[in-house]
């Protein structure tokens, strides 16, 4: 069985994908962690996005600074489309070619995919089941605060240059509303896998 999470930024869209993956006994296939691999080592990609913003994106040793790419196409849509156009293909490949592999050698097996594009990069169609993890914006910026990794204006503009939940929501054969505990989250990722078959 193929499981797609989704939701935005600190909604614990990881924490239910992990979770199910643990009391599954699946392989879980982070579409971030694909990403950030393919931006690092591929050559292609690369060069494309070297000739399209310029080299202001690059860190020492040549490689892309992620920090900067990230400042760069959540203040700009057309750019952010650029990067989805030349990552998304790279990505779903990568995902579906992985899932194949498991899926042959156990047709049983689970595999979650963690993807906070899942909708967009047209992943829900290759899900048998989509999950949708949401919390408030509040409780969004409660959360990325207390990580300390992005200010209140970087979050709120990543979370505005994406699809918005309630868009998101109309896609999914469940949804988790996520603005309780961590505890909270994971009984409720519990819940959920007991009805998973």
């Amino acid at each position: 069985m193929i499981i797609g999470v989704t939701g935005t930024l600190a909604s614990g869209k990881s924490t239910v994908a992990g979770k199910i993956a643990e009391v599954k006994n699946g392989k879980l296939l982070d579409a971030d962690r694909i990403a950030h691999s393919i931006l690092d080592k591929d050559a292609s990609v690369h060069l494309q996005l070297i000739s399209f913003f310029g080299k202001r994106i690059l860190k020492e040793k040549g490689k892309i600074d992620r920090k900067k790419l990230a400042d760069i196409v959540f203040s700009d849509r057309e750019k952010l489309k650029f990067l989805c156009d030349v990552i998304h293909p790279k990505v779903v490949t990568e995902i579906e070619e992985s899932t194949k592999g498991i899926l042959q050698k156990n047709k049983d097996a689970y595999v979650v995919i963690d993807a906070p594009m899942l909708i967009e990069a047209g992943l829900k169609n290759f899900c048998d089941l989509v999950i949708v993890v949401t919390a408030t914006i509040s409780n969004i910026l409660r959360r990325v605060a207390k990580h300390g990794r992005l200010t209140k204006k970087e979050a709120l503009k990543r979370i505005r240059a994406q699809m918005p939940v309630s868009e998101k929501e109309k896609y999914a054969d469940y949804v988790i509303h996520n603005d309780g505990s961590l505890k909270e989250l994971e009984g409720k990722a519990k819940e959920l896998i007991d009805k998973i078959d």
